[in-house]
């Protein structure tokens, strides 16, 4: 699956799977026991989007086993319980938005410093990046003279990669007048820390000068709002506003 990753498979398999029916041989498995996995997940109180990654995982499972010909089997009547709860979408209100283009600074080890991230968190805002596309971004993506970005991918975290979610993810998106002047603040940040950026190719790297992780990311943003008096919002949620 494009959506998910290799780490992501390996923990799928831990929590959901093997606790639900065991350790069996593939042979073995029934249709009766994929809908239990799917339906122990119901049970956890777990959202649909998570009962979609579960049941995706499977179906990529299941294929690679029918072309090594370990089974047969076809998962296509395993079914989500239509009562799964759906995520609601929050947004940015705009006091704390205020607060996110006027407020620079975090508590880091301690101590209340300079956020690194607070133009990746305002650069989201404006742009409605992915967080994977956002966090893929190089320098070489931005054309100055049109103002514009080209996204290409994502970066799905430790080392992998992504050409995109969709054929429209490949995209370039013009870079209105708060985006642009985010972009020079971010530029000019990593201009005074050459020493630690280096070499790095990206336009948002971490605080040690390589591609940042996301969990990483959402980390800071957490203690970020925390320091500045802001609800918690999602990566996700910075997206959507």
């Amino acid at each position: 699956s494009e959506d998910m990753h290799t780490h992501q498979y390996e923990s799928i398999g831990k929590v959901h799977i093997i606790p639900a029916i065991g350790k069996k041989k593939v042979s073995a498995i029934t249709e009766f026991d994929l809908q239990k996995i799917l339906t122990f997940a119901y049970n956890k109180g777990l959202s649909q989007k998570t009962l979609k990654n579960i049941r995706g995982c499977i179906s990529s499972f299941m294929k690679y086993c029918r072309m090594r010909e370990l089974t047969s089997l076809h998962p296509e009547n395993v079914k989500i319980n239509k009562k799964a709860k759906k995520p609601s979408k929050k947004t940015m209100q705009p006091d704390d938005l205020k607060k996110l283009f006027s407020c620079t600074q975090t508590v880091w080890k301690g101590k209340e410093c300079f956020d690194w991230y607070v133009y990746t968190y305002r650069f989201q805002v404006s742009t409605g990046l992915r967080p994977s596309e956002l966090l893929a971004l190089k320098k070489k993506d931005v054309d100055e003279d049109k103002k514009t970005i080209t996204v290409s991918g994502g970066y799905l975290g430790r080392g992998e990669f992504s050409e995109g979610k969709t054929e429209n993810a490949i995209r370039t998106i013009y870079l209105n007048e708060i985006a642009f002047k985010v972009y020079q603040d971010q530029i000019a940040m990593l201009k005074s820390n050459r020493k630690v950026v280096g070499r790095c190719p990206y336009l948002f790297p971490d605080r040690s000068g390589k591609i940042c992780e996301e969990r990483t990311l959402l980390r800071n943003f957490s203690r970020y709002c925390e320091h500045n008096g802001i609800p918690h919002y999602s990566l996700y949620e910075l997206r959507h506003t």
